[in-house]
């Protein structure tokens, strides 16, 4: 699954693996409960997961090079300029993204979600059924170096950008199925790898390779923890 030709297959099985657990019925009656995110209900959570995929429909349905601010805001403006970036840029283009609950990104983040999650466990359903059914159609007309412009003003290859996605639904998938008590779904085969190596090189970028040697071999070593790049 490491060749660009098979990110829009994994993206896509991703995706699916996303509608089945926020379509867990267990999700449904625990929409209002605190998730294990700080300040996060259940459903604020499901619906930040589910904007992972929901993103990639808004943004392919906007015409080449407009200005669609549908991303991340709170950091957007440390990505701009145009200059085309890869999934672990993306990432390192925001500032104070980390783990700083407070940080103006988390807190822009938090806000987004519980404006989306405002609907209900069916209405966020419903709309990542439709993202899903969009994006089998549009994908299938792309390529994987296909340009795409994101929050605006960063550009990026298509695959590119759908592994950024497959880093968020993997990580909260996580969140989710522990927020609710229930197994943490199996990712498609090969998505686990793409993602480790993409968040194992944001943190070589961020850090540098000694850091990140320490990180792995020497903890007492280690007080940035360079491993942690989210």
């Amino acid at each position: 699954m490491g060749s660009e030709e098979n990110v829009t297959t994994a993206f896509l099985a991703t995706a699916e693996v996303v509608a089945t657990l926020v379509g867990h019925p267990t999700v449904g009656r625990t929409w209002d409960r605190p998730s294990v995110l700080p300040h996060m209900t259940v459903g604020d959570l499901a619906a930040h997961l589910a904007r992972a995929v929901n993103n990639v429909d808004t943004y392919l349905a906007e015409p080449a090079g407009s200005s669609g601010t549908s991303g991340p805001q709170g950091g957007a403006d440390a990505a701009a300029g145009g200059e085309g970036v890869d999934g672990p840029g993306y990432f390192l283009a925001f500032d104070d993204l980390g783990p700083d609950v407070d940080s103006g990104l988390n807190r822009a983040v938090r806000e987004r979600a519980r404006a989306e999650a405002s609907p209900g466990w069916r209405a966020v359903r419903e709309t990542l059924g439709r993202s899903r059914e969009n994006l089998a159609r549009r994908l299938a007309e792309m390529e994987p170096t296909d340009p795409i412009r994101v929050l605006g003003s960063m550009d990026m290859e298509l695959a590119d950008y759908l592994r950024t996605r497959l880093i968020e639904m993997a990580v909260h998938l996580d969140d989710l199925a522990v927020s609710v008590g229930v197994d943490t779904p199996a990712l498609p085969p090969g998505v686990s790898q793409l993602v480790i190596a993409d968040l194992v090189e944001m943190a070589r970028r961020r850090h540098g390779d000694l850091a990140v040697l320490r990180s792995l071999t020497r903890r007492e070593r280690d007080p940035v923890e360079a491993l942690r790049v989210l």
